[in-house]
């Protein structure tokens, strides 16, 4: 059968070459292998990705960001998935759910979301079935008890996106907590055969303490 040659044409192609994770692409490549049989990608390639710019690119300007456009982002994850998709998996969720989470918490907290992107802190949000997450508020300080699920990239997380329910009350709240508090635990749960070191898993809040003035409500309807 004859190949249509215009079914590989550039014209109008939009994407292109990677302009951040160049330098760490071969990193990424050689501890694919580890990856996937450890189910945890390399903890000095996070450190090093941690380190690299694009840990800040979906990030407004006001936020300490470079605010690229969807089209650099996705060259940036795209040349990621070709070596390790384990890897951008995580970057993925990082980028994606940083830009929700400033959504929910709004411009009141943009000096809190700004210091996130100053550190090139990573943050994730485990809010999958079976989430259950209750807040208790005294004087100031939320305490945060339960269990939340699917948290992909939470063990190279610094921060995760928590909905909760205060006691007594119906409408969902959310905050964001820091997950290198001593009482949070992280369970390695995931054991898909796809994605195999994303660290989906499931993290337990025991009682960890966040500020209640970095509590918003949880949008109706999601």
């Amino acid at each position: 059968m004859a190949v249509d040659d215009a079914a590989y044409s550039t014209v109008g192609t939009v994407h292109g070459e990677p302009r951040y994770i160049t330098p760490l692409l071969s990193d990424i490549a050689a501890q694919a292998g580890t990856a996937d049989s450890t189910r945890s990608v390399d903890s000095e390639l996070i450190a090093r990705i941690k380190q690299n710019d694009i840990m800040r690119i979906s990030a407004s300007r006001e936020m300490n960001g470079l605010e690229e456009s969807m089209v650099v982002i996705g060259n940036e994850l795209r040349a990621i998935a070709m070596h390790c998709t384990s890897t951008a998996w995580c970057m993925w969720n990082h980028l994606c759910t940083f830009h929700h989470f400033v959504g929910i918490l709004g411009p009141g907290h943009v000096d809190f979301l700004g210091g996130i992107i100053e550190r090139h802190e990573w943050v994730c949000f485990p809010a999958g079935a079976t989430s259950k997450v209750a807040g208790v508020e005294v004087d100031g300080q939320t305490s945060l008890t339960g269990v939340a699920a699917f948290g992909s990239g939470g063990r190279y997380a610094e921060w995760a996106g928590v909905v909760f329910n205060e006691d007594g009350d119906t409408a969902p709240q959310f905050t964001m907590a820091d997950l290198r508090d001593p009482r949070v635990r992280i369970e390695p749960t995931w054991e898909a055969m796809s994605v195999r070191a994303s660290a989906t898993d499931h993290i337990h809040y025991e009682g960890v303490t966040v500020t209640s003035a970095r509590t918003e409500p949880w949008p109706p309807g999601y």
